[in-house]
């Protein structure tokens, strides 16, 4: 997994993106021998999830701010996708692979543990079973693809945990300033579908409204997508599906539930569980009318 890293940080180096509002930090130093990476300092900033779970998070993620962060980490994303396809980074690929150690892991932590936790919410799960098993085999079928084989422009290689939690931005906000984000965090860049990095982005994001209630997560929702620019019609569904197994799957993301903060309820939780079922089987049943007037409506613009 450091090697992994260490190709990533040292690939993208050389990674030119237009505008200068998201970086990755500098690789100086990767010694095989300790797993020691020497990487540029960046003074002053916090990860994004710790600003929005914070008491001030309405307050900092203001409509001007949470759209221009939205915007930057799209547009950053396609781009970021784009130049791994790109024939100078043939060596990059192939240094990568598959990279099935953490390919496994997010499998693990996906698409074979959404239906596990709805299983301990049996009203929930329903007699949805069926549907939700088609959604898993289609998954795993898709985490098997080798590297290698060309599966069209929704596939190559992804950042693998795009979350608020591995982007930086500056501790003390200043509205005049220009927002600076990092992206960190590349042991778990792998080759996968697309809709896995920007779906597992909206539901994380989607999270901090439902639990916290800050607005500026919607906006950075609605920002997000745009900045990544149109996706097709398939594609959409797809990035729904996953975003729904993120919010399922957030049950897994930390100590039983009876020892999470007092936010996050029993209420709360149900209700994210139903919405993230609703996400999978209306992504999986190309239901686009119904996206059109909901949260994830921007996946759907011209189409």
């Amino acid at each position: 997994m450091q090697l992994v890293e260490e190709s990533m940080l040292k690939a993208l180096n050389n990674f030119v993106y237009t505008a200068s509002t998201v970086k990755i930090p500098h690789l100086y130093l990767f010694n095989v021998q300790t797993n020691t990476q020497v990487i540029e300092d960046i003074p002053g900033v916090v990860d994004l999830k710790t600003t929005f779970v914070s008491p001030t998070a309405n307050v900092i993620f203001c409509r001007s701010y949470a759209t221009s962060i939205g915007h930057d980490l799209g547009s950053w994303l396609r781009s970021f996708h784009s130049w791994t396809l790109a024939p100078s980074q043939a060596e990059l690929r192939a240094e990568i692979g598959d990279n099935g150690h953490m390919r496994k892991l997010k499998y693990l932590i996906t698409y074979d543990s959404f239906i596990k936790v709805l299983e301990q919410f049996p009203d929930i799960l329903g007699n949805h079973r069926k549907t939700l098993e088609d959604v898993k085999d289609c998954a795993t079928k898709e985490f098997k693809i080798p590297a290698s084989e060309n599966q069209g422009e929704e596939w190559g290689y992804i950042h693998g945990d795009f979350w608020t939690g591995n982007v930086l931005h500056p501790e003390i906000y200043q509205p005049e300033a220009e927002t600076g984000l990092f992206i960190v965090d590349w042991e778990f860049a792998q080759f996968g579908h697309k809709a896995y990095d920007i779906g597992q982005m909206i539901g994380d994001l989607y999270e901090r409204k439902h639990f916290l209630g800050v607005d500026g997560a919607l906006w950075a929702i609605d920002s997000f997508i745009e900045g990544y620019g149109p996706l097709g019609e398939e594609m959409a569904f797809r990035v729904a599906i996953h975003t729904g197994v993120q919010l399922i799957t957030w049950v897994t993301r930390g100590p039983p539930l009876h020892m999470r903060q007092a936010w996050a309820t029993r209420e709360r939780v149900v209700s994210l569980l139903n919405i993230g079922l609703i996400f999978i089987l209306k992504g999986w049943g190309k239901d686009k009318e119904w996206f059109k007037s909901s949260v994830l409506a921007g996946l759907f613009r011209g189409n």
